[in-house]
């Protein structure tokens, strides 16, 4: 767990964990399968308007925190927020028609006509913090969705997907995607 928070965070940034037993809940236990069972977690960072820290946080359970000093650019907000995932191929002494990337998600891509959400990953209740540290819904009229490889990944928006309100759904199996 602690590789995979490290990566997604900027270069030269540490995540203060609260104890290890927090990290010990935190490994999924319960896993959604494509047409079964679907499982959620609440994951958010946001700002501390006091510490200027920003939080990481499972629902109500605090994670643990970034110091503010290692984000000065989120100072002052941002201008804009982008919701996303990347994957990484192997491409040490490859040629490019070689390089194989993984998977996205549930290896899944998302569906055109989705109705229930148990075909592709996804994310959903999808808001921002705005300046008065509210939570906010994302304005649906500005939103882009932006795949750089459709032939191995997609995204689709899904404005106020009936109870899940904002939903992205993104993923495909990877593969030779002419990198």
């Amino acid at each position: 767990m602690w590789k995979i928070l490290q990566d997604a965070l900027p270069l030269g940034a540490a995540l203060g964990i609260r104890s290890q037993s927090t990290l010990s809940w935190f490994s999924f236990s319960n896993i959604s399968r494509v047409g079964g069972k679907q499982y959620n977690t609440f994951l958010s960072i946001q700002q501390d308007p006091k510490t200027q820290n920003w939080l990481f946080t499972n629902g109500n359970t605090y994670i643990g925190y970034w110091p503010g000093e290692l984000l000065p650019y989120l100072e002052d907000g941002a201008e804009q927020v982008r919701y996303g995932g990347f994957t990484n191929a192997q491409t040490e002494n490859l040629q490019p028609f070689d390089i194989v990337s993984p998977p996205m998600g549930n290896a899944n891509k998302p569906l055109d006509d989705e109705v229930d959400l148990k075909h592709t990953c996804y994310m959903h209740f999808v808001k921002y913090v705005a300046l008065d540290y509210k939570s906010v819904d994302i304005n649906s009229n500005i939103v882009i969705e932006d795949a750089d490889f459709t032939e191995c990944y997609d995204v689709n928006y899904l404005d106020n997907f009936g109870s899940h309100q904002q939903t992205f759904t993104f993923g495909g199996p990877g593969g030779i995607c002419d990198v």
